[in-house]
C-alpha cells in the first residue's frame, strides 16, 4: 500500500468523520442522528469497496472487512450519540 499516493483520499474522509460527529453533537431529533450515523458508516464502507475495486484488489474478505467494521462504526456512534 502506498500510503503517501492516498494520504489525500485519507485526510478527506478523515474530515467527513469529524465534521459528521461534530454536527452529531447539535442534532436532537433521533432520527436525524440514526441517518447521519448510517450515512457516515454507509460512506465509509462504499468508498472501502470502490477504492479497492479501483485497486483490482477486492476480494471477499476486504469486502466482508469493510462491511463489519462499517456495521461497528454504526453500532458504536449511534449508541454514544443516542
Amino acid at each position: 500500500m502506498n500510503f503517501a499516493k492516498h494520504i489525500s483520499q485519507y485526510f478527506l474522509m478523515i474530515l467527513i468523520f469529524l465534521l459528521t460527529i461534530f454536527v452529531i453533537t447539535f442534532v436532537s431529533s433521533i432520527f436525524w442522528r440514526f441517518v447521519l450515523v448510517f450515512s457516515l458508516a454507509s460512506l465509509y464502507f462504499g468508498y472501502g469497496v470502490y477504492h479497492h475495486h479501483e485497486e483490482k484488489n477486492l476480494k471477499l474478505s476486504v469486502f466482508l472487512e469493510y462491511l463489519f467494521v462499517a456495521i461497528i462504526i454504526f453500532l458504536v456512534l449511534f449508541s454514544l450519540f443516542r
